[in-house]
């Protein structure tokens, strides 16, 4: 399957799959000396941020524009499947959602996305649906929506239309 990613030009799944395999970061270093406390990094002070000025909140929002769109182009699955599922090519945000590694920070509210927005709201395939909200739950149950989503997703099921 072809993914399009933004700015142009499309890309085999199977290579954005390799690209986007996480490295396992190295262990910490031990102490120099036994005894000795690792040295801590400087608590940083965070900017004051005024939400009500509109040229910050453009700034922020610009900010995280940029970010997303970097992440696309890296080739960050989930992000592409983000992209797919805003503009509406279900089939295409599926095939990355399901791409997207266990190890991946994701990974768990890219199930939710399959088994609730996909499965459910678009496809009206609640049942299909079930099998991922699990999968959600049971990576990270204290996600955001998780539970919220499961509730949503078996109700369908049986007929009931929880928003």
């Amino acid at each position: 399957m072809r993914i399009a990613i933004p700015g142009g030009g499309e890309v085999a799944l199977g290579k954005l799959i390799e690209r986007s395999r996480i490295p396992v970061p190295e262990a910490p270093a031990a102490p120099a000396s036994p005894g000795a406390e690792p040295a801590s990094e400087p608590e940083r002070a965070k900017p004051d941020l005024d939400l009500t000025d509109p040229a910050t909140v453009e700034r922020l929002v610009g900010n995280y524009e940029e970010q997303r769109l970097a992440k696309a182009r890296a080739g960050d699955l989930f992000t592409l499947a983000e992209m797919a599922r805003e503009r509406g090519d279900v089939d295409q945000a599926l095939a990355l959602y399901l791409s997207v590694p266990k190890d991946h920070p994701e990974y768990s509210r890219s199930r939710r996305r399959i088994g609730w927005d996909l499965y459910t709201q678009r496809l009206s395939e609640p049942e299909r649906g079930i099998a991922f909200v699990n999968q959600a739950l049971f990576t990270r149950p204290f996600e955001e929506n998780s539970w919220q989503d499961l509730a949503r997703v078996y109700g369908r099921t049986l007929g009931i239309h929880l928003r």
